[in-house]
């Protein structure tokens, strides 16, 4: 009889019927079962061997990962906290994404922002002689530099002001000769100048030949010492007036080291509240949207470490980091730098972008934004904390500066 593929098949002909037909039901077609037993090739549409997973299983559960592994779907690799798929940043004890591929491409290193002390964002250092000291520690800098400034104490072997001589100048040549007296160095007095011609400390004796006992020279011998005595006191004078000259000279010299250090400190002063008011004038503004925080590359300050809320007004620094207005302003009282990337600020950053007000549409409301003035406290004054009122009346952290001066 006839098949639906209209071959003759069946009886003697040697054909089995509708055996042109693949699994696709296709007459002459070429869709083949493969070894998951799926009917596929031909016209089906379907890829041979296609039910099978990475692992070579029929319908299995294993899968290739993000970074490149067969694995099952319970094990694939996950995000770090950067998003990167099989990463190795972590979140440090101070709440920041860093470490492993952050640090080798932006050197961001796991617990930058912990001092010397271990508080999160805290303002202790190492001081010239290596302790940690500074707020937030019981030490002040320096504490263990002596006059000669040199690092003392526990560790070093150096005692305290060992390095001054009898006369007291630091590094100084003065020393105490056999007769305990300080001599040499600065003290313009000779060694051993206190003992006698015998060899003993002040014994006064000077002619131990016998040459005063002499009969025929003791009028000669006396008319001597008087002119000896009288000639000492016009030294004594002398050396005296040089001395109080001298003392005058070197407080005068004195004063105006300490005038010209003091207009040096009073001229780096103003030459960085010039940079930090030119840095706030290039420094765009913008009114926060939370309808519209895409714009914006974070929604925390992470100086006061609050968030951002609807009508603060933030500003942009030149890296896309954002911050509320008046902290950023107090950051950069002590250093231009961003907080988040550590990326330096200049005075040409941001410039000829324009500080504008913008509503949550991006549409600028009024001119362009007056910085606020920053105040820098004087050389080795710490900056108190900040009040700033509004956005839920938080009382954000300001950054203190702790100098030594020059």
């Amino acid at each position: 009889m006839i098949d639906q593929c209209g071959v003759c098949a069946g009886g003697t002909t040697g054909y089995n019927y509708n055996q042109n037909v693949d699994c696709n039901n296709d007459c002459f077609g070429t869709a083949n079962y493969d070894g998951c037993n799926i009917c596929a090739g031909g016209r089906t549409g379907v890829v041979p061997e296609s039910s099978r997973d990475c692992n070579g299983e029929c319908f299995g559960l294993h899968m290739v990962d993000q970074c490149g592994s067969c694995v099952m779907l319970a094990d694939a690799c996950p995000r770090d906290c950067a998003g990167v798929w099989g990463g190795d940043a972590i979140v440090d004890d101070c709440g920041r994404c860093s470490g492993g591929h952050l640090e080798r491409s932006h050197n961001i290193r796991a617990n930058m922002d912990m001092d010397c002390a271990g508080v999160c964002h805290g303002y202790a250092f190492e001081d010239a002689c290596g302790h940690c000291s500074g707020p937030g520690t019981p030490r002040v800098p320096n504490s263990n530099r002596d006059d000669c400034g040199v690092c003392t104490g526990k560790g070093t072997g150096v005692q305290w002001n060992e390095n001054k001589d009898c006369a007291g100048n630091c590094f100084g040549a003065a020393k105490y000769d056999d007769c305990g007296v300080c001599a040499g160095g600065s003290t313009r007095r000779e060694p051993n100048q206190a003992k006698g011609c015998d060899g003993v400390c002040n014994s006064g004796k000077i002619d131990c030949d016998g040459f005063f006992g002499m009969a025929d020279f003791g009028p000669v011998i006396i008319t001597s010492a008087g002119s000896l005595c009288g000639l000492t006191l016009i030294i004594c004078i002398m050396v005296v007036r040089s001395r109080l000259r001298e003392h005058r000279q070197e407080m005068e010299a004195r004063e105006q080291a300490i005038a010209r250090v003091e207009r040096q400190r009073n001229r780096r002063q103003e030459q960085h509240e010039d940079l930090t008011e030119r840095v706030l004038a290039n420094l765009p503004t913008h009114i926060y949207d939370a309808s519209c925080s895409d714009a914006f590359s974070n929604t925390t300050c992470s100086i006061c470490l609050g968030e951002f809320e609807n009508g603060e007004e933030l500003r942009k620094l030149p890296c896309e980091h954002s911050f509320h207005a008046e902290c950023v302003a107090s950051w950069l009282n002590v250093r231009h730098t961003c907080p988040l990337c550590v990326q330096p600020i200049s005075a040409a950053s941001g410039a000829g972008r324009g500080a504008v007000r913008g509503g949550g549409d991006g549409r600028p409301r009024g001119g362009a934004a007056t910085p606020p003035r920053a105040t820098t406290p004087p050389s080795g004054a710490p900056i108190g904390p900040g009040v700033r009122t509004g956005g839920g009346g938080r009382r954000p952290r300001t950054p203190q500066a702790w100098a030594e001066g020059p």
